[in-house]
């Protein structure tokens, strides 16, 4: 386990929350469970970890079970000594470990950022245990492929990449500054300080390094589409993922698929446009009727 275990009473979501912890690739991982009802799993991107859902979790668990991990590496879960370990196949495999672990059968996933290419390997390795992605931030990984070999802005906006992905990134960087592009209040700032004081900076760094480790362009390609419906979510501003980055995710997925993009938003859509979020998702969730 990370470092020592949260005090979530800290955390200022509305909700009663409980810790889950379970076991998968030799590892031990971490999420917070609140609510009854069909599963939701919410995955997290970079520099976060299960709490970017704040705003997500109170409106959502009137109507489900909803369980926000962890992803490897961050915060409480565990961090892999390897970069291979944070190939999307065996990320993904956590997901499905976290649903067997809750013993639950089926589940819809909500994922941001680089919880979005999880979520999306999940669902190919799991086509019958995931009923739906909704992804905020992200297109399918193959989109995001397509668009860096393609689109100028794309390349432009992924520049970052390469930075992050170097393999002294993690004593070189500094936590404070990179804390300053997330619309974080004075609490909340303090509790990702405590985040990162568990898990430190190298672990989450190891998605950037093993996506770029044979080229600076990310490596996650999906080998086939996958069977769920997707709804995805995207801001007009993000200025890590343009919108022109979507085009080819239709073709990705043999279900429904849906694109909505909020004018004036930026990348950090959980935190920064709940207001707008939290109804697209709840009719989503409706609609789908699982």
């Amino acid at each position: 386990m990370a470092g020592n275990k949260e005090n979530l009473s800290s955390y200022p979501t509305g909700v009663d929350l409980e810790h889950v912890w379970y076991q998968n690739d030799g590892l031990t991982l971490h999420a917070v469970s609140t609510g009854k009802g069909p599963l939701l799993v919410l995955l997290h991107g970079f520099p976060e970890f299960w709490y970017c859902w704040r705003h997500q979790l109170a409106p959502l668990a009137q109507h489900y079970r909803v369980v926000a991990a962890d992803l490897r590496g961050f915060n409480s879960s565990e961090s892999p000594g390897s970069d291979d370990a944070y190939a999307m196949p065996r990320v993904a495999r956590d997901v499905l470990a976290l649903i067997r672990a809750l013993n639950e059968q089926q589940a819809i996933i909500i994922a941001h950022d680089w919880g979005g290419y999880v979520a999306w390997h999940a669902a190919l390795l799991g086509p019958q245990v995931i009923q739906g992605l909704i992804t905020l931030s992200v297109p399918n990984p193959n989109a995001m492929g397509q668009a860096l070999l393609r689109n100028a802005d794309q390349r432009a906006a992924s520049a970052y990449v390469k930075t992050l992905a170097n393999k002294h990134a993690h004593t070189s960087l500094n936590l404070g500054q990179m804390l300053e592009h997330l619309p974080l209040d004075a609490h909340d700032r303090r509790l990702y300080l405590q985040a990162y004081a568990r898990s430190g900076l190298e672990g989450p760094l190891g998605y950037y390094r093993m996506s770029t480790a044979s080229t600076d362009r990310l490596q996650l390609d999906l080998p086939a589409p996958i069977r769920c419906p997707v709804l995805a979510i995207h801001g007009s501003d993000d200025p890590y993922v343009t919108p022109d980055s979507y085009i080819k995710n239709e073709g990705m997925t043999a279900g429904d698929y849906r694109f909505e993009l909020i004018n004036e938003a930026g990348h950090f859509l959980p935190r920064e446009q709940a207001a707008s979020v939290n109804p697209m998702i709840l009719d989503q969730l409706r609609s789908w009727q699982f």
